[in-house]
Formats: C-alpha cells, sequence, structure tokens
C-alpha cells in the first residue's frame, strides 16, 4: 500500500467520519461500507466469500476456544447440533478490536457484532433482519446462540481502523422436531437486553394462564424433556410433544438472547413477558417475534415505562395467530409480580 494512498484514506476518513469508515483492508477480500455503528448484513456476500485469511495486518482477529479453531477448519467451517439441540456454546476472544485499535477519526465506527441468517432466508441486505447482537469490544465472546431447523449461517464481524474480520459458520439443525413434517412454520420468540449481572427471563403464556404455571413456559419447566428436543409441558394436542414449547437457553449473567420456540402454535393468543429476576442495573430489553424465518416485529421497551429495574415484570406483547397469520399488540405494561 502506497503512502500517497494511505494519506488520501486518513484524509477522506476525516471528511467522512459521521458517514462511513475508511478501510485500508479486509480479511475477506472486499472493501466494504457500513453506516455508523451498524453492519450491513448481506447474505449474498456471506455466501460467496472464502473463509478470513490472515492477509489484513492490523484487522481484529477471532481466537475460538470452543469449538476450537481447528475443529471448525477440519468441518470446513460446519457445525452440526446433536440430536434434539437448538443451541451450542460459542467461545473465544476478539483481538485487536478495542479502542487502541480505533484511530482518532474511526474510534465511533469499531464494532464487534454476530448476526444468523436462519434457514431459507433471502439475500436481501439486512439490519434487525438478521437475530444477533453486540459481542463485548476486546473481550471474550460466550454466545449460545438459537437456531432452527436446518441450515443456517452464523456470522460474527469485527471492525477496527485496518479493516474488518468475519467469521462464518454454518450451523446444521436437524433431529427431533425438526423431522416432524409440518406445514406451519414455528414461532420463535427472542428476548434480549444487552447488559452484564442482569439476570432477565423470558416468558411465554398461552391463553387465559398465569406467570409461573403450567401454562407458562419459562425457565424452571421448559426446558428440553424428551428426544424430540421439546419441554415437558403438554400444549396442543394432548399426549403429543411436538407442539410443547422450549426454552433453550436461560441466561442468568446479562445479555441474552433468551429463545421460546414453539412448534405448532396453532390459532391462539399467547402473552409474553419479561421479568426482571436478578441484578442492580437498569436495562431496555427487546422482544422479537419470529414466525419461521420472517421477523413480524420487534418490540423495544417503551420509554414512557418506569425504570425496568429487579422485581419488575414487563408484559411486552400479545400475539395472535388467526389463520396461520400472527399479529402483534404492543402491550407495553409494568405489572407488580410478588410469586418470585
Amino acid at each position: 500500500m502506497s503512502v500517497q494512498w494511505m494519506r488520501q484514506c486518513l484524509m477522506l476518513s476525516a471528511l467522512v467520519v459521521a458517514v462511513t469508515a475508511c478501510q485500508t483492508n479486509t480479511k475477506t477480500r472486499n472493501e466494504l461500507v457500513f453506516p455508523v455503528g451498524i453492519h450491513t448484513w448481506d447474505k449474498n456476500q456471506d455466501y460467496n466469500l472464502s473463509q478470513p485469511s490472515n492477509g489484513c495486518s492490523g484487522c481484529p482477529t477471532f481466537e475460538n476456544l470452543s469449538p476450537s479453531q481447528g475443529s471448525l477448519e477440519q468441518a470446513d467451517w460446519k457445525f452440526e447440533l446433536t440430536q434434539g439441540r437448538s443451541t451450542f456454546n460459542l467461545r473465544g476472544r476478539v483481538l485487536g478490536a478495542g479502542e487502541n485499535d480505533c484511530g482518532p477519526n474511526n474510534d465511533l465506527l469499531c464494532s464487534n457484532e454476530w448476526r444468523i441468517w436462519p434457514p431459507g432466508s433471502d439475500f436481501t441486505p439486512g439490519y434487525v433482519m438478521t437475530p444477533g447482537g453486540d459481542l463485548p469490544t476486546a473481550y471474550s465472546f460466550d454466545l449460545d446462540p438459537s437456531f432452527q431447523c436446518g441450515l443456517s449461517r452464523l456470522v460474527l464481524v469485527s471492525e477496527n481502523t485496518y479493516g474488518l474480520t468475519r467469521m462464518i459458520v454454518d450451523v446444521d439443525r436437524r433431529g427431533g422436531v425438526c423431522e416432524v413434517a409440518s406445514s406451519e412454520p414455528a414461532l420463535n420468540v427472542r428476548l434480549v437486553w444487552g447488559t452484564d449481572d442482569t439476570d432477565l427471563d423470558l416468558h411465554l403464556v398461552r391463553d387465559g394462564g398465569e406467570l409461573y404455571s403450567a401454562d407458562d413456559c419459562y425457565y424452571d419447566n421448559c426446558g428440553v424433556a424428551n428426544d424430540l428436543g421439546t419441554s415437558g409441558l403438554d400444549w396442543g394436542v394432548e399426549g403429543s410433544a411436538v407442539d410443547n414449547p422450549l426454552l433453550d437457553v436461560d441466561d442468568t449473567e446479562g445479555g441474552g438472547p433468551e429463545n421460546i420456540f414453539l412448534q405448532r402454535a396453532g390459532d391462539q393468543r399467547y402473552d409474553v413477558y419479561v421479568h426482571y429476576f436478578e441484578g442492580m442495573t437498569e436495562t431496555f430489553p427487546e422482544i422479537e417475534i419470529w414466525y419461521g424465518t420472517t421477523l413480524v416485529d420487534v418490540v423495544y421497551y417503551s420509554a414512557t415505562l418506569p425504570a425496568f429495574s429487579r422485581g419488575g415484570v414487563w408484559k411486552a406483547a400479545s400475539i395472535e395467530i388467526g389463520g396461520g397469520r400472527p399479529s402483534v399488540n404492543d402491550s407495553q405494561q409494568i405489572l407488580t409480580f410478588e410469586g418470585r
């Protein structure tokens, strides 16, 4: 790279700092331009680029601990979930992604994020249209991402002044409920909140039910209980485990996501609650509601509500499914609940 080119790049950075990053190189062999703080997630681009090389001097580096880098490379960057599982633990570090690696004209543009392209999703660039969240800048990451049935693509991106690095893993979820034929998309309710040392709990309550009852899918009663990978809550057709709900991750330390999956949700109403179980920090949770691979709605904690703190229960939304079509009503209420 010539000195003259570098000078031009630095001058351009100073002029467009409020719009884009001036990237000198990337580990994906492409010059990508992102809006401030938000990656444009383009599935077409992700699927057609090879795995990152080490050709970018100064770019961030992903260091995997589990699954190991070697095991992912041997499997051609494909990970198969075990029978009945919808998630796995991904642990590692991002090196060279902190504030010291972001120049004075570029510090707002450094970001570390992850996203999932669900099975069957199109190739349109998206923002919140793909599930995901932030990675801690320059720290270790410890993720339990959740996947729908089929082949998904998990993408981690870290960007600093020098460019960006992407880690791309294809994740295959098969077996269990995924092998049971159904013409009805699965309902997926996803909670994220993004603050550490806070324990928020996601609840999905079927019509007429109450919190912390058999009509409520939550951390204590909605984990995997059979070979199909669903819970022991007998919802839907009596005696059938296919339509039992599943909460696959109970994140007790903060950030999320927590996911509830429900195959064959049927024509019914469901209420979504979030209980601030433990912690001292005010937080702003978000709810994503998916029906199959379609993002139906994103419900943000309303600024008109009181501060969300320990003991509070946020009634976020009601989901009405009729004729195989879901609709969402943003409830936006804070309730007092003394039961837990």
